[in-house]
């Protein structure tokens, strides 16, 4: 009896969004202190691409809220699956998951494997364009100073992307690291939906970021 009471115990410890987590080998720790607050982990996911018919493993994601938010995000979610209006898939603004007030949102990408800046930034441009829409050339001069902080990454290095309400801030822990900030509520936008939006980069990943 006592086994099994353990074993449930451990089972919920790795489904819930609330404690800490592994997938495919990196761990994410169950909250973090961000600017005065603790931002519990939502959720995990990872980052693939098919290469000649195999997953190839590019980086794992966790996706750390504002601790409030917690209880409405799988019932918010669940309103909205099946449901995006034609408008979301075509202009890639609000997926409709979360809340208004559900900043910030801080995404930690942890490599797999090494990726040159180049590809790290022609993932970036593809993605933005399946988001930008219904403007995109007024947002790529934003999008160009994003990717300038882009730097070759290596294994267990780290790519931190926090999305507030009106901005994003980048922290790029790489070869060659930087950090700095991108003004703008619409850049905003299309930066996180570019996880949680209509076209995420694999479904594997938007699912896992949701907890599901």
């Amino acid at each position: 009896m006592k086994k099994i009471f353990v074993s449930a115990v451990l089972m919920l410890a790795f489904h819930n969004p609330g404690f800490g987590g592994e997938l495919y080998g990196i761990e994410f720790p169950d909250q973090i202190q961000f600017e005065g607050q603790k931002l519990p982990l939502h959720g995990m996911g990872l980052r693939s691409v098919q290469r000649f018919g195999f997953k190839v493993k590019v980086y794992v994601i966790g996706l750390y809220l504002p601790e409030v938010l917690k209880a409405d995000l799988k019932s918010k979610d669940k309103a909205v699956k099946g449901k995006e209006s034609k408008e979301a898939k075509k202009s890639g603004e609000k997926s409709g998951v979360f809340s208004e007030n559900s900043y910030p949102k801080v995404f930690r990408m942890v490599f797999k494997r090494g990726v040159d800046s180049e590809d790290i930034e022609k993932g970036w441009k593809e993605s933005f364009k399946k988001n930008c829409a219904p403007d995109c050339e007024a947002e790529e001069a934003k999008l160009k100073k994003f990717n300038g902080m882009m730097s070759d990454m290596r294994s267990d290095q780290s790519i931190e992307v926090v999305v507030y309400k009106d901005k994003v801030h980048v922290d790029v822990k790489g070869r060659k690291p930087a950090k700095g900030s991108i003004e703008g509520e619409r850049f905003a936008r299309i930066i996180e939906n570019i996880w949680l939006g209509p076209y995420p980069p694999n479904q594997e990943l938007k699912d896992g970021l949701l907890g599901k």
